[in-house]
C-alpha cells in the first residue's frame, strides 16, 4: 500500500465516509434534466404568446405603422414574456450544464439549442392557438397583465363577445353604417339606438370601437360607440 492510499483510507475512516446509493446520483441528474425540460416547455409557451401578439398586428396589415405611435406599440409587445424568456433560457442552460455530459458543451451552444427548441415548440403551440388562449386567460384575470401587455386589435375583434372594431366605410343612413373590421371583413352595423362617445360624425371618425351584440354572420347591433385607441 502506498503512502497516498494509506492516507486516503485513514481520511475515509476518520470522517466515517460511506458510499452513497446509486439512486441519489440518478435523482440529482433527473432534477437537472427536469429543470431543463420545464424551462424549454415554459419557453415554448412564452414564444407562443409572443408570436400571437405579433401575428395580431400582422393580421391587421401592420396598422400600427400608420395608426399607433411606436411608444404605444412597445406597450403592446409582450415585454414581460421577453424578460421571462431570458430567465428560462438561463435556467435551462444551468440544468443542462449539470447533467452528465452537459459540461462538454459551451454555454453559447446550449443557449442556441434551448432557444431553438423553445421557438419550435412555440410555433407548434401558436398554430394550435395555445398562445392566444393563455393571453386571453391572463387578460381576463390579471389587471397587471392587462396594463403591461395590451393587444387592441385582438380585443376589438371579438364580435361574438360583443366587441367589434374597424374602419367606418360609409354611413348608409337610417341608423346603419358599413364597417370593415381589423381582419378585413365587412359588416353592416345598426347604430340607431347606440350611445356615441365620439365628438365627430361617425363617418368622419375612421377607426371606431363598438360594444353591442352580433346579430348575424356579418351584422352587428351597437349599444356604444367609442373612439379606438
Amino acid at each position: 500500500m502506498t503512502e497516498l492510499e494509506r492516507k486516503i483510507l485513514e481520511t475515509i475512516q476518520s470522517r466515517r465516509l460511506v458510499p452513497k446509493p446509486a439512486y441519489q446520483f440518478l435523482a440529482k441528474r433527473s432534477v437537472f434534466w427536469v429543470l431543463a425540460l420545464v424551462a424549454v416547455v415554459l419557453g415554448g409557451i412564452n414564444f407562443a404568446v409572443g408570436l400571437f401578439v405579433i401575428d395580431d398586428y400582422y393580421s391587421t396589415g401592420w396598422r400600427i405603422l400608420d395608426n399607433i405611435h411606436y411608444n404605444e406599440a412597445l406597450l403592446a409587445l409582450p415585454l414581460i414574456w421577453l424578460v421571462l424568456a431570458g430567465l428560462l433560457v438561463a435556467s435551462a442552460i444551468f440544468g443542462l450544464r449539470h447533467t452528465r455530459r452537459g459540461y462538454r458543451f459551451k454555454p453559447s451552444h446550449l443557449a442556441v439549442g434551448v432557444i431553438g427548441a423553445s421557438l419550435l415548440l412555440g410555433i407548434l403551440l401558436h398554430a394550435s392557438n395555445a398562445g392566444q388562449s393563455l393571453h386571453n386567460y391572463l387578460l381576463e384575470r390579471f389587471e397587471s397583465y392587462r396594463a403591461s401587455t395590451y393587444v387592441p386589435f385582438d380585443e376589438w375583434s371579438r364580435p361574438e363577445q360583443g366587441k367589434l372594431g374597424g374602419t367606418v366605410l360609409k354611413d348608409m343612413g337610417n341608423g346603419t353604417i358599413r364597417l370593415i373590421d381589423f381582419k378585413q371583413k365587412a359588416w353592416l352595423v345598426d347604430i340607431a339606438t347606440a350611445e356615441s362617445r365620439i365628438d365627430s360624425p361617425i363617418a368622419e371618425e375612421g377607426d371606431v370601437a363598438l360594444e353591442g351584440e352580433q346579430t348575424g354572420p356579418n351584422t352587428f347591433r351597437a349599444r356604444m360607440i367609442l373612439e379606438f385607441d
